[in-house]
């Protein structure tokens, strides 16, 4: 591993214009049946990590863009072109049972399998390897300001990697966090370093989420809490809190706890109807 020199940190590491893409977090790939058409099964690692790191970019305001691939029924995507993966893939890995049912429209393999907010975008017309192809991903990118892109999904050596190329190519910023991609076991380093070569930045999460923070600055004395405008906390003196719901994410995580939150709902209330003031409310010391 390598410092992050100072004067890219600036170029790729900067929360202004950035956001988190996942590709192909679907059961197509991660479903625990036999009948899933292309599995993935290691991908199934990143599923929570992904989704936890998804509620700290959306504490920070960051876009969350979905890809994910589907084809028309009747295989008219394939007919006269077929994808050359289709072709090469099974002389290495060996037949694939169910292999035609991989991303056809209307079947039950391409719900998603992380989670996904009314407040995230879809893009749903990817029929090859890149996110960027043949998806309107680039006119969304561009309306929504975006300058740089952390790629996160499956498969690290086939659908990221080839995204991370199109983004590069189209002057997109590339960062790809380690720990929240996965692919062929062989492969995954060797495309990582690829990346970190030619394309972008490989980092893992934790410290792409420290350094997107580092510009906000809080005092040191006491016990101080920053939540973002859609109550998902942003600091916490407990990081395991970090992008969760401040009411129903905490009572989800200490479940086992019966806590009353009627004071820090009527502070958020006040936040939301008033302007401005100050306001006392009963808190736990989450700490202990």
């Amino acid at each position: 591993e390598k410092e992050v020199p100072e004067q890219l940190q600036q170029v790729f590491l900067n929360r202004r214009d950035t956001a988190v893409i996942t590709i192909d977090m679907h059961d197509g790939h991660l479903s625990t049946d036999p009948d899933c058409p292309c599995p993935s099964p290691r991908g199934r690692e990143i599923i929570e990590p992904l989704n936890h790191f998804m509620n700290e970019a959306r504490s920070l305001g960051l876009p969350i863009i979905h890809v994910r691939s589907t084809l028309r029924k009747g295989g008219a995507d394939e007919k006269l072109f077929p994808s050359a993966w289709r072709m090469v893939f099974p002389v290495t890995v060996g037949e694939i049972p169910n292999i035609a049912e991989h991303a056809l429209e209307g079947t039950r393999w391409n719900r998603m399998s992380i989670d996904v907010h009314d407040e995230d975008y879809m893009v749903t017309t990817k029929k090859r390897l890149s996110a960027f192809y043949p998806t309107d991903l680039e006119l969304l990118l561009r309306n929504l300001g975006i300058r740089r892109v952390v790629l996160t999904g499956c498969m690290t050596d086939c659908c990221v990697i080839n995204t991370a190329f199109d983004a590069a190519n189209r002057d997109f910023r590339v960062v790809v966090p380690r720990d929240l991609t996965r692919g062929s076991e062989h492969l995954e380093e060797p495309a990582l370093r690829m990346i970190s070569l030619h394309l972008g930045l490989v980092v893992d999460s934790e410290a792409l989420y420290e350094q997107l923070v580092s510009d906000i600055h809080v005092g040191t004395n006491g016990y101080l809490v920053v939540k973002s405008a859609q109550n998902r906390v942003i600091m916490h003196p407990e990081r395991k809190q970090w992008g969760l719901n401040i009411l129903e994410g905490r009572q989800e995580l200490y479940y086992n706890k019966k806590l009353n939150m009627d004071s820090l709902q009527e502070l958020l209330n006040a936040q939301l109807t008033q302007p401005r003031g100050i306001m006392e409310y009963y808190s736990y010391w989450w700490t202990d």
